[in-house]
């Protein structure tokens, strides 16, 4: 276990972000995931509501995300990452940006890391 792992984990659900379809980025996720998304009111908790959330994210053109702040940390099996990153899209041809804060909660499997927690929420304004 390494945080270059999670690195490079963090990296391919970033990069899968961008993908075409959900396939690559549902990949990312363990069998028993669940994922409070940015764009979502509700816990998706089963890998066919997760694929639903991407789908519909996945309709937006020209999607990308930054990841700009991490923090990692180890217990046993279980790795998490934490931080800040943007997401960007177009929205009816307009450019359309969201920053959040996330949590990533891996585990281990046979020596390959798989998301089981990931929440997202967008930063509140300050008062």
């Amino acid at each position: 276990m390494s945080t270059q792992e999670i690195i490079e984990s963090m990296k391919r659900w970033s990069a899968s972000f961008s993908e075409a379809t959900s396939q690559k980025i549902c990949s990312l996720y363990d069998e028993q995931a669940t994922l409070w998304g940015t764009l979502s009111p509700i816990k998706r908790d089963s890998p066919a509501l997760i694929k639903d959330y991407f789908d519909q994210l996945f309709k937006y053109k020209n999607r990308y995300v930054e990841l700009t702040e991490s923090n990692i940390r180890f217990f046993s099996n279980i790795a998490i990452c934490n931080g800040l990153y943007t997401f960007n899209w177009l929205d009816n041809d307009t450019k359309a940006t969201k920053s959040a804060r996330f949590s990533f909660v891996f585990i281990n499997k046979n020596g390959q890391w798989f998301i089981i927690e990931h929440h997202s929420s967008s930063i509140p304004a300050l008062p």
